[in-house]
């Protein structure tokens, strides 16, 4: 929004060029250290990098700093709406971030202790086996690093080998040749210092800043020395939390005194998605007439990593504040919150350093709420995600990693003088699948080991140091709840495959052709003679592209739905000679294939060897073809180069902002690089290309108005994109090997062997995960489809109509070895909540839950661990 002068003080934002013509300041390298990606889709969501310049009454600048503004002041108020994703969800959730805590404290695993061979640094890897019913197995395994704990997530077939740990250790990026010594570490103290090593990645409850603030005030010392805030400021707080006595407080207290009311005689406080969180709230803390720069206010508001700033204002539509109004330098992220009386609109501005990580959710365009209750919602989100981010900041970073470090190089020391001289090969070491403490069979040191864990996670508990998962009652319907689309339906050893409409899907498979595959149906469309290795479903243009055949052989060909039809009416397979009538004229010997198409135009990118060729279907996307036509006529060869080396794999996209450029992201056996398709340019990336190559997966990110592609390798994706003349990625580790990747801003959604993760792109945060039996990736279109295995007995025959929850750990589910006896679910993401807002609110509680704390059982950890999954079960969708 455009700036507001004020009399004391001009404060304003101005960007860097114009700034640059009147002042230097740093270096081009420091002004750069923390790039945010300039894409107006990045801007729209997450803000833009400004520069904040503070300018006293005569012109002179005094205070300048770099932070990120959101909305991003590109989006004037007065303009178009911007389609935000307004999904309220916290990022990296500590039930997904607390490994340790939820999975390993309280239950028997296994530590190991070692070098890293290229830092010579000391590391810990803990691995638990979790045993389920029906002999069903996963591996959770974390690697304690001084740069903070990487986790995996293994899952391991029912009859399948005991796993070693040198076969998980060797699964963490970086990891992949180790073969050195590993140390098993059995004293049960270390799991002590292993959770002082999780609690260094945050705190589980936070505590803010809140500064009333007049639209007159310029600076820190200012906003604090207002004694009494206005009406309109005792409605913000009263919506933020609950007001509390401090004098004798039990609960988290978020540095504040609750015995002697030092630190005042109240303050505000609120639990929120599992976080406790007291408000440092500037008029309710200690006042002093004598002292104009109140040190005793500013030492609580100026030590919090977010401040939320209430300006009170008759123009709640510009800002007075600035950021360089604050002298704290600990302070990294400013939420300034406005209020307008007569319309009871609140509006919100954030501004970050631009060192710390972008994060969401985005604010919406215009940034305005109405309802009290969804901007308190959005409100709390923000700052906890904020305080998450601003701990990944440069100065926080490099004060955990020496943390880190210390603590691994003490652990180290402490426990190697108890362990064996003779060191274990870490060939050698099996890892043990967990039993439980009750057992009578169970060794005595697995119970003492299990039951000084469980005190540990009773302690921290007892102390309010971690708010347990009675207190998260609601739940909120997220852009990424699944819905399923055909229950019980034959599975495959599928190649290829694509979703026709909402009710059938097309198989490719080796051995049965191309299947037609609904809930009356399942029909062979394609005879296996054909060789099928992949189709594509066109509906928009009534088409059906197939890549058939291998090698020298291979054709790409295309056929008329109606076709299909016929072979589905008839029940006659479409045989290998008509098939190969359909061929395109100039893809013999194709390998690989791409299409981009819109919903009226389709270009398709075809490779053959080390030739690459790109095709455009001429007809439009509302004209049928008649009885009779050759489709294949229909494309036209527009272009044919040859590139440096084969193909291995490819992704297209278009670039429409002047006029319309297609290229081709291609990746050989030892070069990555991008081709223009139009004038046959290559420009080549520096990237190494892994041995390995043809297992990387890569798909077109782009907007239509940005260079952006990601590629997946092994446990982790790869964001590309093009700034400034020149190409950056940005890498983001999974938690478990990934097989198969879907690519929607602001989401990046990866399905590994057993499990899916929801990620944000823009900085590679957890938002969810869920549990799926050897779910695959099925059909990428609007929507996005994925098949999930399902038990077959025959008492589940009976029952297919029930739907069993898949979202957490406890529902894992039996694999039967024989093919024939496997059984699939279809589900699908909806396309529409992913790109869009998402979060509808939904009704209902955990029920149970005071009742599981009060029957009189032991109020035991692996019972919070029961109520946690029942909270899981709960949100997700039937």
């Amino acid at each position: 929004p455009p700036p507001r002068l004020s009399s004391g003080m001009i404060t304003g934002l101005i960007t860097h060029t114009d700034l640059m013509r009147r002042i230097s300041i740093g270096s081009p390298s420091e002004m750069k250290s923390r790039r945010l990606r300039s894409s107006v889709r990045r801007e729209q969501y997450y803000g833009s990098v400004e520069l904040v310049v503070s300018v006293d009454p005569r012109g002179r600048i005094r205070n300048i700093g770099r932070f990120r503004l959101e909305p991003s002041s590109d989006c004037v108020m007065d303009g178009p709406p911007v389609s935000t994703t307004n999904s309220i969800v916290l990022e990296n959730p500590q039930e997904e971030m607390r490994w340790y805590w939820k999975y390993f404290l309280g239950n028997e695993h296994q530590n190991f202790c070692g070098c890293d061979p290229l830092t010579k640094d000391p590391i810990f890897l803990s691995i638990v086996v979790e045993e389920e019913i029906d002999d069903n197995k996963l591996c959770r395994a974390i690697l304690w690093t001084s740069k903070g704990p990487r986790r995996m997530c293994i899952p391991i077939p029912p009859g399948g080998k005991d796993l070693s740990v040198k076969t998980v250790i060797q699964r963490f990026p970086g990891f992949g040749d180790f073969n050195r010594t590993l140390t098993p570490i059995t004293n049960p103290k270390i799991q002590k210092e292993l959770t002082i090593l999780e609690d260094q990645e945050g705190s589980v409850n936070c505590k803010f800043g809140v500064i009333y603030a007049k639209s007159d005030q310029n600076t820190d010392a200012q906003m604090l020395s207002n004694e009494h805030g206005d009406e309109s400021f005792e409605r913000f707080l009263k919506m933020l939390g609950q007001r509390i006595d401090l004098q004798g407080w039990g609960s988290y207290r978020g540095g504040l005194d609750t015995t002697t009311n030092s630190t005042g005689r109240e303050s505000v406080y609120t639990v929120y998605g599992g976080h406790e969180i007291m408000f440092h709230v500037s008029t309710m803390l200690p006042f002093s007439k004598e002292n104009d720069q109140q040190i005793e206010r500013k030492r609580h508001v100026g030590n919090d990593i977010v401040n939320v700033i209430f300006e009170a204002t008759d123009d709640p539509l510009h800002l007075n504040f600035s950021p360089t109004m604050m002298k704290s330098h600990f302070t990294h992220v400013f939420a300034v919150v406005t209020y307008c009386e007569r319309t009871g609109v609140w509006r919100l501005w954030v501004f970050s350093e631009d060192s710390v990580p972008a994060f969401g959710p985005s604010i919406p365009h215009p940034n305005t709420f109405t309802d009290p209750a969804r901007f308190r919602e959005f409100l709390l989100t923000k700052l906890i995600n904020a305080e998450k981010a601003a701990h990944n900041a440069s100065a926080f970073v490099d004060k955990r990693h020496r943390t880190n470090d210390t603590l691994l190089k003490d652990m180290y020391i402490e426990y190697l003088k108890d362990c064996p001289k003779g060191f274990n090969r870490v060939t050698d070491a099996v890892i043990r699948h967990i039993r439980s403490p009750i057992r009578k069979d169970a060794p005595r040191e697995a119970i003492d080991f299990c039951k000084f864990g469980e005190l540990i996670k009773l302690e921290k508990m007892l102390s309010g140091e971690v708010v347990d998962a009675v207190k998260m009652n609601v739940c909120r319907r997220q852009p990424w709840d699944k819905e399923i689309m055909l229950r019980n339906m034959p599975s495959y050893e599928v190649i290829g495959s694509d979703m026709w409409g909402h009710e059938a899907l097309i198989v490719a498979t080796e051995e049965h052709g191309v299947m037609y595959v609904a809930d009356d149906k399942n029909v062979m469309i394609f005879d296996a003679s054909c060789k099928v290795q992949d189709v594509i479903i066109l509906e928009a243009f009534g088409l059906c592209l197939v890549r058939a055949d291998k090698g020298k052989d291979g054709y790409v060909g295309v056929f008329s739905l109606n076709e299909l039809r016929n072979a589905l009416a008839t029940q006659v397979p479409i045989q290998k000679k008509i098939a190969q009538a359909h061929k395109i004229h100039g893809t013999k010997g194709c390998h690989l294939y791409a299409r981009i198409e819109d919903g009226l135009r389709l270009k398709l990118v075809v490779a053959m060897g080390r030739k690459v060729c790109l095709f455009r279907w001429s007809l439009s996307a509302l004209r049928r073809d008649k009885p009779g036509d050759n489709l294949a006529e229909h494309f036209t060869l527009l272009t044919t180069h040859s590139v440096s080396e084969e193909p291995v794999s490819m992704c297209v996209y278009e670039k429409r902002v002047i006029s319309s450029v297609v290229k081709a992201v291609v990746l050989g056996r030892s070069h990555l690089f991008v081709y223009d398709l139009n004038d046959g340019t290559e420009e080549i990336l520096a990237w190494d290309v892994p041995r390995n190559a043809s297992s990387i997966i890569m798909k077109a990110a782009s907007d239509g108005e940005s260079d952006e592609f990601v590629m997946l390798y092994q446990n982790s994706t790869l964001l590309f994109d093009r700034n400034d003349g020149r190409w950056n990625w940005e890498q983001t580790f999974w938690s478990t090997n990934l097989k198969d990747f879907a690519f929607r801003f602001p989401f990046i959604i990866g399905f590994g062997e057993d499990l899916i993760e929801i990620r944000l792109v823009v900085n590679g945060n957890l938002l969810a995960s869920m549990y799926m039996p050897s779910v695959k990736l099925l059909s990428l279109k609007k929507d996005i489809y994925f098949s999930v295995e399902r038990a077959f007995s025959s008492s589940s025959a009976s029952s297919s109509s029930n739907h069993t929850p898949l979202s957490s750990r406890s529902s894992l589910i039996r694999r039967d070895r024989h093919q024939d006896n496997k059984r699939w679910d279809i589900y699908r993401f909806k396309g529409s909540r992913l790109e869009m807002a998402g979060g509808e609110e939904c009704n209902g509680a955990v029920n149970g839950v005071a009742a599981s704390l009060t029957s009189g059982g032991s109020f035991t950890p692996q019972i919070i661990r029961r109520l946690d999954e029942t909270v899981g079960r709960t949100m997700t969708p039937t």
